[in-house]
C-alpha cells in the first residue's frame, strides 16, 4: 500500500499537465490512469518522462495487462537476418544441333533465417516481408523474382529463431542470342519485420536503395521489371540490328 501511495504522489507531481507531452494514457492495476511519454524498459521497471522533463520509474507489475502489453511492444527484440539461397543447376539433354540445345537453368528457392539477438522474452506475433531481386544480364534493369509475407513468433523452445523458405521455384537463365548475353541473375534481397501494430522492428537490405524505395517495391508484382527507384519498367531491348 505504501508503494502504491508513493506512485500516486509521483503521478500528481510529475505527470500533472502531461497531456501536451504524452504519447499514451497508461493504466495501473487499481484503475488509476496517467498520461506521459514512455521512454524505455529498465529491468522490471518502465521509465517515463513527465511534463517537466523529469524521469520516473514505475514497476511493471503495477500496470494493467493492456498497458503492460503496450509497454512490452515498445521493447522489440533485436533481430539478426541470414538470407537463404538454395540453387540447383538443371542441364538438359543435347539437342539435334547447337541451335536447338536448351540452355542450362538455375532452379532457386529463396528464404531468410531470423534470430533474436537480445535477451528476454517477446511473446507477440511478428510479420515478415521478403523481397528477392534479380537483374537482367543484357541491360541494367532489375526484376522482382519473388515476394512473400509470413507471420511468426520467436518462442524460447525454438531457440527464438524462425526460418522462412518460399515454395516458389525461381528459374534463372544464362545464354547467348546473336552475341547478346541474355537471361537473369540474382541481385539482392530486402527483409522487413513489423510488430502487430505495423511498427517496424527489424530490417536487412542487401542494397540500401531497395529499402529507400520500399513504397514503390510493394506496388510491384512478381516478375515485374523495375529501375533503381523500384518503378515498373520494360526489359532492355536487344540492339535494333539484331532484328
Amino acid at each position: 500500500m505504501k508503494g502504491k501511495h508513493l506512485i500516486r504522489i509521483i503521478f500528481a507531481t510529475v505527470f500533472a499537465a502531461g497531456a501536451c507531452f504524452s504519447q499514451h494514457a497508461w493504466q495501473l492495476n487499481d484503475g488509476e490512469t496517467f498520461e506521459s511519454e514512455f521512454v524505455k524498459v529498465l529491468g522490471r521497471e518502465a521509465l517515463f518522462r513527465g511534463a517537466d522533463g523529469r524521469n520516473v520509474k514505475v514497476p511493471l507489475d503495477q500496470f494493467s495487462p493492456e498497458s503492460r502489453r503496450l509497454i512490452e511492444l515498445e521493447k522489440p527484440p533485436e533481430l539478426e537476418f541470414s538470407f537463404v539461397n538454395i540453387s540447383d543447376k538443371k542441364i538438359f539433354p543435347a539437342g539435334i544441333n547447337e541451335k536447338t540445345q536448351r540452355p542450362a537453368e538455375m532452379r532457386c528457392l529463396y528464404g531468410v533465417k531470423i534470430k533474436q539477438r537480445s535477451a528476454g522474452k517477446y511473446n507477440y506475433e511478428l510479420k515478415l516481408e521478403l523481397f528477392v531481386i534479380g537483374q537482367e544480364r543484357l541491360g541494367d534493369k532489375y526484376i522482382l523474382l519473388d515476394s512473400n509475407e509470413a507471420d511468426f513468433l520467436l518462442p524460447e523452445e525454438n531457440g527464438r529463431r524462425f526460418e522462412f523458405r518460399s515454395d516458389r521455384e525461381v528459374v534463372l537463365q544464362n545464354y547467348t542470342d546473336n552475341d547478346d548475353i541474355r537471361g537473369e541473375k540474382y541481385y539482392g534481397f530486402l527483409a522487413i519485420v513489423t510488430d502487430e501494430r505495423g511498427e517496424e522492428v527489424g530490417m536487412r537490405a542487401s542494397h540500401d536503395w531497395l529499402y529507400e524505395n520500399i513504397g514503390n517495391l510493394r506496388n510491384l508484382s512478381i516478375n515485374n521489371y523495375m529501375d533503381d527507384a523500384c518503378l515498373r519498367t520494360f526489359p532492355t531491348r536487344p540492339k535494333s540490328t539484331r532484328y
